[in-house]
């Protein structure tokens, strides 16, 4: 049987939410829009909400609320409803819409009542549930994705950046609030307000709530800056997540001095996520499987731009936007990207890949490569609340440290070689032996060994890691109690400092049995210093005990260094004598040095000087007692200061 001309199309609450001018697009193909009663109240609690979907939800309600419904008992297709369903028509944005009432169902759930309601009427679905979907073509209910697939035409690929000369536009004005300005398809568009000002020019909200314009400052309206937004517009990406230039933007007078995109919602994961007392006061509910749901929406965003060979480059907290719902993400500062000729001339150190480290960003294009170290660095640091993979204990700078691929973490598989010693103390290690063993594997090799892992391959990991989540088979506390996951946790006092700890019930048992109790991590790690401590002092003392006895040495003291030879002085004499030349010679013998004595002169034999004996011990310290040595003491020292009880 073939399909009626005239066809009646449900609306799905998401898709309501998400886009309420789909009600005139289905009119403008000449079909009914019909609205599910029980997507009101859904639209009533999201009214509230200081987001774009609490807007587009108050515009559908006022429209209906403004409108007296007027009960009908056909469809304009002619198709009657059945007994004990209800059918209104009101009226939106000027032509009729239609809501649609049952009292009593079959399904139980509310995807299986919007099922059953679309398959015994014949309408067509429009969801943006991809699960709705699967089950609407299994049921053999015509459904259709909302928004709908684009075939967008890829940038085309570049290996340099464009040669062409860059300079300044001329201008006579550059709008501010009360100005209005125009887009390319000649709509005017008011400022209304400034949301925030940057080095490239400044945010105004616009007459229209949806969207947002930039308008930059005076020294970036250049020919190269024009070129780029044009370039950018002339792809409609219809993705609402991220803040692509939808129009070029004039003054008054006709010239370049920006472009819209939507308004984005949310706070940058800078502010939101990365810094700690924030992310605890402003998403108090959240537990790691919202980070990894951030995670999977970043993907899903770079997966798209990957496929229209757009990069990033400039990745970084402040480019992205958190909400409330841990699965919507927002993209902005979308005109850094490179596309095509035009490179992304900015970078942040921490996302830069080793091979590209201090080079300079805009003399350069990217690669895709070069854009996956970014990738994981992002991820790493939604997982790590804040902290970069190499930042480390007693290393060197953050560039260094990339080069290096000095990455400080356990490795689990080969700890004598990769110990995790270095790794920043805090959270950050029990965080990391939270994570499922083939997210850490990824990270490692990524960071330590250079290998790039895929969009498509980190989606499958974090798909898998937010799977185990829910099944309890890895944690879901984003700054974890325990040193390593625990299936079975319960919380027992440590059985040194007492501190009340999180620990293993089975474990705890067994420790019970052996007459033990279990410990915090602290108290471990003191231990082991303890331990180690000791230990040392013991190869001292053995050391000194094998030495005992034994004579000291003492080493042979230096020659005193020779005083200067003395001038010999003539004895006094009588004016009128004059003294012979054999006896002045005879008189300076004494003062003479051996060997150069007059050849004539009779020379005895010396006797070989005595060598230096070694001082003697004190009468009170005899020879055969030990002498403490000052590291021992040392450590000694250190033992009963820090470590005894």
């Amino acid at each position: 049987m073939t399909e009626p001309k005239i066809q009646k199309v449900l609306i799905d609450a998401g898709v309501l939410l998400a886009f309420p001018d789909i009600i005139s697009k289905i009119r403008t193909k000449q079909n009914v829009p019909v609205l599910f009663a029980e997507a009101i109240p859904i639209l009533i609690d999201q009214r509230v909400q200081p987001t774009e979907q609490g807007r587009n939800a108050d515009r559908v309600l006022r429209q209906i609320e403004g409108n007296r419904a007027v009960g009908k008992r056909v469809f304009p297709d002619g198709s009657s409803i059945l007994e004990g369903d209800l059918l209104a028509s009101f009226t939106f944005d000027g032509a009729p819409a239609y809501i649609f009432k049952r009292m009593q169902f079959v399904a139980q759930t509310a995807q299986a009542r919007l099922l059953e309601v679309a398959s015994q009427y014949r309408m067509t679905l429009v969801t943006s549930d991809d699960q709705l979907l699967t089950q609407a073509k299994a049921n053999g209910v015509a459904c259709h994705k909302w928004p709908p697939p684009t075939q967008l035409t890829p940038f085309t690929l570049h290996r340099k950046p464009t040669s062409a000369v860059n300079e300044r536009l001329p201008f006579r004005v550059l709008p501010a609030v009360g100005d209005v300005v125009s887009t390319s398809s000649g709509r005017s568009l008011r400022l209304v307000r400034e949301i925030s000002k940057g080095g490239e020019g400044v945010i105004y909200e616009t007459s229209d709530p949806s969207l947002v314009c930039k308008v930059y400052h005076a020294k970036e309206l250049t020919t190269l800056r024009r070129q780029k937004i044009e370039l950018m517009v002339t792809r409609k990406l219809n993705r609402a997540d991220i803040c692509w230039p939808t129009a070029v933007v004039y003054n008054q007078h006709s010239e370049f001095v920006g472009y819209v995109m939507p308004r984005a919602e949310g706070k940058t994961m800078f502010s939101g996520i990365f810094i700690k007392p924030a992310f605890l006061k402003g998403f108090p509910t959240w537990g790691r499987i919202d980070l990894v749901n951030v995670c999977l929406a970043f993907l899903e965003q770079i997966r798209f731009l990957h496929s229209l060979n757009i990069l990033v480059g400039d990745i970084n907290a402040n480019n992205l936007l958190i909400t409330k719902d841990s699965t919507k993400l927002w993209m902005v500062d979308t005109d850094s990207f490179q596309i095509e000729a035009f490179p992304c001339p900015v970078g942040t150190i921490a996302f830069t890949a080793p091979e590209i480290q201090g080079e300079t960003y805009g003399d350069f294009m990217r690669t895709k490569e070069h854009e996956l170290f970014s990738v994981a660095t992002m991820l790493f640091m939604i997982l790590f609340p804040g902290k970069t993979p190499y930042s480390q204990q007693n290393g060197g700078t953050q560039a260094e440290n990339i080069k290096a691929k000095n990455f400080p973490y356990r490795d689990h598989s080969d700890a004598e070689n990769h110990s995790g010693e270095n790794a920043p103390a805090g959270d950050w290690q029990t965080i990391w032996n939270h994570l499922k063993a083939d997210v850490r594997n990824a990270f490692q090799k990524t960071f330590r060994e250079g290998e790039r892992i895929s969009v498509d391959q980190w989606i499958v990991l974090l798909t898998g890691y937010r799977s185990a989540i829910e099944k309890k088979n890895c944690g879901n506390e984003v700054f974890p109690s325990s040193f390593f996951f625990v299936r079975d946790p319960i919380s027992v006092p440590c059985g040194r400092c007492k501190t009340t700890i999180t620990a293993s019930k089975k474990y705890v048992e067994k420790q019970a049995k052996k007459g033990f109790k279990p410990w915090c991590q602290s108290c471990h790690k003191k231990h082991k210093l303890t331990t180690m401590a000791r230990e040392s002092l013991k190869a001292t003392q053995e050391a000194e005990r094998k030495n005992q006895g034994r004579p000291a040495i003492v080493p042979r003291p230096a020659p005193s260094p020779r005083p200067a030879q003395a001038q010999p002085q003539a004895r006094p004499q009588p004016a009128v004598q004059t003294q012979p030349l054999q006896n002045r010679a005879a008189s300076t013998v004494q003062s003479r040095p051996q060997a150069q004595q007059s050849a004539h002169q009779p020379q005895r034999p010396q006797a070989t000087p005595p060598r230096p004996q070694a001082a003697p011990l004190p009468r009170h310290q005899p020879n055969t007692r030990k002498q403490k040595s000052k590291v021992a003491a040392l450590l000694g020292m250190l033992l009963r200061a820090l470590f005894s009880k």
